[in-house]
């Protein structure tokens, strides 16, 4: 499955099933501190979001509420344009309920992805899809050295570039809802939802205050190195550049982004309720996030499940980060090629060919590779005993004729080896490991944009 596609989503019948299969497990998500009307509201939102054009009936049935309940929820929704009435559908029993559906006419969120070389910028309808895209290549006055990783990205230049951005997106949004729906903006009401910003590293989320990110090199002083530059408040900052209030404006980890398109848009985990794992894996890097109850767990500041960063060979390749030994020092591009260094082989593609022919060192290195995987992802099932583990990410490459692997075969097939042969007591179910393929640059800063929807969803935003 491609993490792109808006849909079809589940139809009613499938989320129903998948309903069964979790509590046939048992699981049973914790209680909510919080009012039931609001957790409702919640409830009713996600799984118009989730499910293919689900009635008001049909959504009663799914969460176990009164008709009379679901209809005043679906209304107050309605007034707040988030969702609206689709044309009918005939039932088995011949009426015809109008299926309801997330309003993708007028509501919009900005998601923006920050990495060392850009910023790659969407605007994503409720509906899940990427209506306006654009990209900003950095040059190398970008740092503050002059050159790539000579000094740490100027974060003016960064802030600049989204201020810029967003406000070249508004206006072509605002051009587009008056063009294809000329009385929507007659109410008044502000067609950005909020801006999701994504980026790799260590993000508190609840201050927006990016605390370390390595493709940057921002740090705090506590373990800033030579030629880093200082932690940015990234949601100040891009508060006072686009007018957006801070409490619309989620600034989060790259695979936090991801993991909440996966949960809403990407493959219908809203209505299995036991913990799962996202994992995203980069050419350089291996981020993960964890939902229970399907809030994204993130620790006090923020930093939790850094899997990339557990040490799993103290004597290893230097990280990143500035340890050495990390799971994507010894997982990733740099230790494929690195064990192919009397090869002279200088890219992904040119090893991955090496391998597919047979070549023994090639074929080694990326076993070697795939074993650390492996031995990481078993450590969190070991620690967290997750229920499914998605992976995705620009390191899963398509296989003529088979389903995606993560970097090729030989690194796919050690990872699932090992995370078998490692995991405590049973482990994971080999099915519940899936690998999901990316089919273009813009699902990092969908992920972005999809932030502000879970956070919606998970009551952190308003309604």
């Amino acid at each position: 499955m491609s993490a792109d596609q808006y849909g079809p989503r589940l139809t009613v019948q499938q989320a129903q099933d998948q309903m069964s299969k979790a509590r046939h497990r048992g699981y049973r998500p914790a209680v909510r501190k919080k009012g039931v009307a609001t957790r409702n509201l919640e409830r009713v939102f996600s799984t118009i979001v989730t499910v293919d054009g689900p009635s008001s009936r049909d959504i009663a049935t799914l969460l176990d509420l009164s008709p009379g309940t679901v209809s005043a929820l679906v209304r107050e929704l309605e007034e707040r344009q988030l969702v609206r009435l689709s044309s009918g559908r005939a039932s088995s029993q011949g009426r015809k309920p109008k299926p309801v559906v997330v309003d993708h006419r007028t509501r919009h969120t900005f998601g923006f992805e920050i990495s060392a070389e850009k910023v790659v910028a969407v605007v994503m309808n409720l509906a899940g899809e990427a209506v306006l895209r654009e990209v900003h290549d950095f040059g190398d006055d970008a740092w503050t050295g002059g050159k790539k990783y000579a000094g740490w990205v100027d974060e003016d230049v960064v802030v600049d570039t989204i201020r810029s951005m967003f406000t070249a997106l508004k206006h072509q949004l605002l051009e587009r809802i008056r063009d294809q729906h000329p009385d929507a903006l007659d109410q008044g009401l502000d067609p950005v939802v909020g801006i999701g910003v994504s980026l790799g590293g260590h993000i508190n989320r609840h201050t927006g205050e990016v605390r370390f990110a390595p493709d940057l090199r921002w740090s705090t002083p506590a373990n800033r190195m030579d030629g880093w530059g200082p932690s940015v408040q990234l949601r100040q900052r891009i508060r006072d550049v686009t007018g957006v209030d801070k409490a619309r404006i989620v600034v989060d980890n790259d695979a936090n982004g991801r993991a909440a398109a996966y949960e809403l848009y990407g493959g219908g985990a809203y209505f299995d309720d036991a913990p799962s794992t996202v994992v995203l894996v980069t050419e350089v890097g291996v981020g993960a996030a964890h939902f229970i109850d399907h809030e994204i767990y993130r620790g006090a500041t923020g930093k939790s499940l850094e899997l990339g960063n557990i040490q799993v060979k103290p004597d290893g390749l230097q990280c990143r980060c500035g340890s050495k030994g990390c799971l994507e020092a010894m997982s990733t591009r740099d230790a494929i090629l690195g064990a192919l260094g009397s090869a002279k082989v200088h890219s992904l593609e040119e090893a991955r060919k090496l391998a597919a022919d047979g070549h023994s060192q090639a074929v080694r290195a990326f076993t070697q590779a795939g074993t650390y995987l492996g031995v990481g992802l078993s450590i969190l099932v070991n620690l967290f005993d997750t229920s499914r583990i998605v992976l995705t990410g620009p390191a899963i490459t398509a296989v003529a004729g088979s389903a995606p692997v993560v970097f090729d075969q030989h690194f796919d097939r050690a990872m699932r080896e090992t995370l078998q042969s490692k995991g405590y007591s049973e482990g994971i179910d080999p099915d519940s490991v899936e690998v999901i393929e990316e089919t273009g640059e813009w699902n990092g800063a969908r992920g972005a944009a999809c932030l502000v929807v879970h956070d919606m969803i998970t009551g952190h935003l308003d309604l």
